[in-house]
């Protein structure tokens, strides 16, 4: 490979210079031809599109446009992530979605790069009592598992800590997250959900398994239900604050709580409008987790919390453009408000591949980065763990 020295040569640099006022007489121009007289901004803004929450998409953005100072990683408004360090340490995680009791298919998948597993279990998914035979041979402290079982949460997550114990696996090293999320089940389904159940887990999860999360605030259903970007961002913080209610009712600390919340959004491939769709779930979340409140026991009066420490804020991941048929999401931080971005298409299919946050723990070093059985050694595999 040839390296070319670094002689201050730009890509532009044979171009003329071109102002704003000559682009839009250019696009002037070629509105005339299609019969639309028009001049200057009303030439631009005949190219401007009206989104449906009302914000309008202009044809052309330059470094004359101003934008909110989006801070640095791992400070307020945590519009760059909530980790300092940024969004390479660590690498990324590919999760993989399966809806069908197929263990061949689920070490495959693992061989091949993906690096942690979420299962639909229950009605419509796995079988509750087959979740051992999908993950055997599944190094379950290496490979998150994410459940997402709706009205079986709470027996299937059982089951999956039950499979943690009697496979030796350390309080600990268990990593994901038991899905529990009853009022997307209730929007999804029309069924009520119960929101003690998951609370008890979250108790559970908070006291011994450090790893691993209870709850997903996801806003998949309302996506799929036709709701606009603004409608889902609102629609995921209220059900997120009527978690930590819950939580904290339940005898949890504010901070407990918010660790056990990921946050899952949908992505499309509008990809401009879903990082900025990202981007202000990440400015939201920032912003409500300095002033959710809860009132506590005996008392009228509300008590100020944070829904995150301010040095690890949650990060609703603002990167993902649609990876075809997938799920997606980056790394979140350790502590506060977790999230998972979701490439997902409105219709259903299996098989999807996502990129989700990790879970709380950091990554295995390399040396143990193989997380399925098959052979007598467990080796690196690329793809599974960078950074």
């Amino acid at each position: 490979m040839t390296v070319l020295p670094d002689d201050g040569l730009e890509l532009a640099a044979e171009f003329p210079d071109v102002t704003h006022e000559q682009w839009q007489r250019l696009v002037a121009g070629v509105l005339r031809k299609a019969g639309k007289d028009v001049e200057g901004d009303a030439a631009e803004e005949a190219l401007s599109t009206q989104l449906e929450d009302g914000l309008r998409t202009r044809p052309l953005y330059t470094a004359r446009d101003t934008a909110p100072e989006p801070g640095l990683p791992g400070f307020a408004p945590f519009v760059r992530g909530g980790r300092a360090e940024g969004n390479t340490v660590g690498g990324w995680d590919i999760r993989q979605r399966h809806t069908v009791a197929d263990r061949d298919t689920v070490l495959a998948d693992l061989e091949n790069g993906v690096t942690s597993l979420w299962l639909v279990a229950g009605e419509g998914g796995i079988p509750v009592p087959d979740l051992g035979t999908v993950l055997d041979g599944v190094y379950l402290d290496l490979a998150p598992v994410v459940l997402d079982a709706g009205a079986d949460t709470e027996p299937a997550a059982r089951e999956l800590l039950r499979l943690y114990e009697e496979r030796g696996v350390a309080a600990e090293a268990a990593r994901g997250n038991l899905g529990a999320d009853p009022l997307g089940h209730e929007a999804r389904t029309g069924r009520p959900g119960d929101l003690a159940p998951a609370a008890e887990l979250a108790r559970l999860c908070a006291g011994t398994y450090p790893g691993l999360r209870a709850l997903t605030v996801d806003a998949l259903p309302y996506h799929e239900a036709g709701g606009s970007a603004a409608q889902e961002l609102g629609a995921s913080l209220a059900t997120a604050v009527a978690y930590l209610r819950e939580l904290t009712e339940a005898g949890l600390s504010v901070e407990q709580a918010c660790a056990q919340l990921e946050f899952r959004y949908a992505a499309t491939a509008d990809q401009f409008l879903t990082i900025a769709k990202l981007r202000a779930a990440r400015r939201l979340v920032g912003e409500g987790r300095r002033g959710v409140r809860r009132a506590p026991r005996g008392s009228a009066g509300p008590a100020r919390g944070d829904l995150a420490g301010d040095d690890d804020a949650p990060r609703p991941v603002g990167e993902h453009a649609a990876h075809h048929r997938g799920d997606a999401g980056r790394r979140g931080g350790r502590r506060g408000l977790r999230d998972r971005a979701a490439v997902r298409p409105r219709a259903r299919a299996a098989g999807r591949v996502s990129r989700a946050g990790s879970p709380a723990t950091p990554p295995p070093s390399s040396s143990r980065s193989r997380i399925w059985r098959g052979s007598s050694t467990r080796r690196a595999v690329p793809g599974t763990w960078s950074g």
